[in-house]
């Protein structure tokens, strides 16, 4: 049973035994745009690097990294996000990244955020937009988003932000408040 929430956007509804509430993490435009045309460019390059005949040993190499990139990709993507009493966790394939919550003191929209964002390290566009960054609102920061025009930043007292992009942000504000005892 999904739960409807004024934006028509849904989440999924808190499991039986627990009171976590999940929250889709929907696909921006830019990754819309990046994710099949870099797809598309990494297999136009391994059908090229496969049909030449210089540099078998480098072929080889390029190649095989080519597809790790390819099939390794997905694997980072964020799925969407399980809000529980002092807990963010990011859902992805196969794992989950938690976040404990203690410290969190305000959850704000990303207006501008994804304007301006160095990347120290991490994944700007292909499947998801992950790693840490740094912009001068924020400092340093890591992002776990899919979405760079629809996010919110997490601010801690003494850990660095963190970057999400929910499908609802008011109800996701709400429930991390509400998990993090800032009512």
């Amino acid at each position: 049973m999904k739960i409807e929430t004024p934006r028509s956007k849904q989440i999924d509804p808190p499991p039986p035994s627990s009171k976590s509430v999940r929250f889709r993490a929907p696909w921006g435009l830019s990754l819309k745009i990046i994710t099949p045309l870099v797809s598309a460019l990494i297999l136009a390059s391994v059908v090229l690097i496969a049909t030449r005949h210089e540099a078998a040993q480098l072929r080889g190499w390029l190649g095989g990294l080519l597809v790790a990139l390819l099939a390794g990709g997905p694997l980072f993507m964020v799925r969407g996000y399980e809000v529980a009493p002092g807990e963010l966790t990011i859902l992805r394939p196969g794992w989950r990244t938690r976040i404990p919550l203690d410290g969190l003191r305000s959850v704000e929209p990303g207006d501008g955020l994804a304007t301006f964002r160095l990347r120290l390290f991490g994944n700007g566009g292909f499947w998801s937009i992950t790693g840490w960054f740094w912009n001068r609102k924020l400092r340093r920061f890591r992002s776990f988003a899919n979405d760079p025009g629809h996010v919110l930043a997490l601010r801690f007292e003494r850990r660095c932000a963190i970057v999400v992009s929910p499908a609802d942000p008011a109800a996701f504000t709400d429930a991390l408040k509400r998990c993090a005892g800032l009512n």
